[in-house]
């Protein structure tokens, strides 16, 4: 209620807002967008428009998928320190029941000068060491432990695979499950640690079936 001059008080209907004239049955005029900055933003307090809130809603929508993206790339990058870099690494046991696995991949040497890998570690594990598979006198094949290591010759590689060389887990902590990710610790002479982090991979064949652990 508002006083008009020289007449008594009464009852003056206000101007109707738009919502109101809506309500009423009259036209609604919607406030229009502010008026544009020069600098093209808009004014302070301006509610977003619609093409605002799509482009947030698709940003937001995008986030897990460009999160998932990365992730997989950085797991698919080949670890590296120093001169070593460690191509396609993977764990994978015979069986769920088994209480020990093997882990396999390339040692890749860029350097200028020799380096061997002479231990690795793993909460996978009660025990890690490095094995490989060698003829006894009877002609049997027996894994062994190689405790010089293997060497990675400068400008060379050096294969961790299935029948040779590899990364032995020993009274496995827990279950080799397809899909899981195990992280290995491998020291070099001259590299250092390089932590890396592989996938189970059960589908790649059974570890050698005739072979027998050695002394």
């Amino acid at each position: 209620m508002r006083r008009v001059p020289g007449v008594a008080p009464a009852l003056v209907p206000a101007p109707s807002t738009p919502r109101l004239a809506a309500a009423r049955g009259g036209a609604a005029i919607r406030p229009g967008p502010p008026h544009p900055r020069p600098d093209g933003r808009a004014a302070r307090g301006a509610l977003p428009g619609l093409r605002e809130i799509e482009q947030e809603e698709g940003w937001m929508s995008l986030k897990p998928m460009i999160l998932a993206g990365a992730l997989a790339l950085a797991s698919a990058l080949p670890a590296l320190a120093g001169d070593i870099v460690i191509e396609d690494p993977y764990a994978r046991a015979s069986t769920m029941m088994s209480k020990s696995g093997a882990a396999f991949m390339t040692l890749v040497n860029t350097g200028a000068e020799d380096d061997r890998l002479v231990a690795a570690s793993s909460d996978i594990a009660a025990k890690v060491e490095l094995h490989t598979h060698r003829e006894d006198a009877g002609g049997v094949m027996r894994m062994v432990e190689v405790e010089e290591g293997f060497a990675v010759p400068a400008g060379g590689r050096h294969e961790l695979a299935r029948g040779g060389d590899h990364v032995m887990f020993l009274g496995l902590t827990r279950p080799l499950e397809q899909g899981d990710t195990v992280t290995v610790t491998l020291r070099f002479e001259t590299a250092g640690e390089i932590v890396v982090e592989m996938p189970v991979d059960l589908g790649r064949g059974a570890m050698g079936g005739g072979m027998q652990m050695g002394n």
